[in-house]
Parts: structure tokens; C-alpha cells; sequence
């Protein structure tokens, strides 16, 4: 049923980029539009994602409600949890940031964004949340989710991911950038 809503199937053409594995349609933030497609290998093929995006970008999945938190994730599985618990999501694609500081742009002021990467990518955590803050000003509700050792979005499941973005509103964290990423190294 979660792979007939948000169109995950395998791919099966042969001579496909994405031939042999489970592709995700990636779709625009605000369009909804069909960008391209993300495929991620379940046989442990390298390299584990694959993409036909024609270029990085923010996609995702919105929710009706404008005053429901906005979190930024790093894949399509983790953006799937993540919208199936009830939020906006936006999915970065990776850890890296292209594009990040026009999509926080556009959101509206009042919309609370939760920067949840998975449990390895700490640094790049912290550099997406001060690039957000930075474009939307340090007052803007914009926090950061902790997840334990190991964990991601995806693994914690929708009372794991409400709960951290429960903690993660309720405090709102690091607020000087020089002590925060001594703590991370």
C-alpha cells in the first residue's frame, strides 16, 4: 500500500540506468511536479543510489496543513517515513545542500522547519541548520533532531520521528556555531 501511494515499484527495463532497483519518483517541493527518479539498490549493488534527477534539487512531500513542521531528510525513504508521521518533508537528495538556502527561502516565516539527518551525518546536520537559519534569521523556528546511534528516519518509524521533532521543538538547541561544531568533531 506505501509503494502504490508514492509510486514505488522496481524497474524492469532492461538497459534502464535504474534497471534492478527500487525506484522512487522524485517530485518537485512546491509543484508536485515528476522530476525524475531515484533508485536505491536492495541487492547490494554499488553505488546505492542511483538518479535520473536532471540536476540536485529540493523534492518531497507537502502536507495540507501549513502550520505542521517542515523536516529536511536526507532520501526518499527517510521523506516517506517522515510524511507517513504527518509532516512536510523535503528531501535533499544526499547530505548535500544544493539548493537548500532557496527552498528555506520561499517557506513562510511562521512554517518550523527540523533538520533530521540520519545519526552518521552530524557535521553536515549543523551546516544545513546554520545555511537555514542564516537565509531565515536565527528566530525563525528552525531546530535540529537527534536521533540515537545507527538511527535514521526511516528506522525509527512515525512515533520515533514525532517524538525527536516533539524533543527537538520543545529545545531548540545549538545556538553558537563555533561550540556546536566543536561538540560534533
Amino acid at each position: 500500500a506505501v509503494a502504490a501511494q508514492y509510486g514505488v515499484c522496481v524497474c524492469l527495463e532492461p538497459g534502464h540506468r535504474l534497471y534492478g532497483r527500487l525506484a522512487v519518483p522524485m517530485r518537485d517541493y512546491w509543484t508536485n511536479e515528476l522530476v525524475g527518479w531515484l533508485g536505491r539498490t536492495y541487492t547490494r549493488q554499488t553505488p546505492k543510489y542511483l538518479s535520473t534527477l536532471p540536476r540536485k534539487s529540493i523534492t518531497g512531500w507537502r502536507v495540507r496543513n501549513p502550520t505542521v513542521p517542515v523536516l529536511v531528510v536526507e532520501g526518499p525513504f527517510d521523506g516517506i517515513a517522515a510524511h507517513r508521521a504527518g509532516f512536510s518533508v523535503a528531501v535533499l537528495g544526499g547530505t548535500g545542500d544544493a539548493g537548500v538556502t532557496d527552498w528555506a527561502a520561499r517557506l513562510s516565516p511562521q512554517s518550523e522547519i527540523v533538520v533530521m539527518l540520519d545519526n552518521d551525518a552530524a557535521a553536515q546536520a549543523f551546516r544545513l541548520l546554520w545555511q537555514i537559519r542564516a537565509v531565515r534569521g536565527r528566530d525563525a523556528g528552525t531546530v535540529m533532531a537527534a536521533l540515537g546511534v545507527g538511527e535514521d528516519p526511516d528506522s525509527v518509524g512515525p512515533d520515533g520521528i514525532r517524538a525527536a521533532v516533539q524533543a527537538a521543538l520543545r529545545s531548540p538547541g545549538p545556538t553558537d556555531i563555533g561550540t556546536t561544531l566543536r561538540e560534533v568533531e
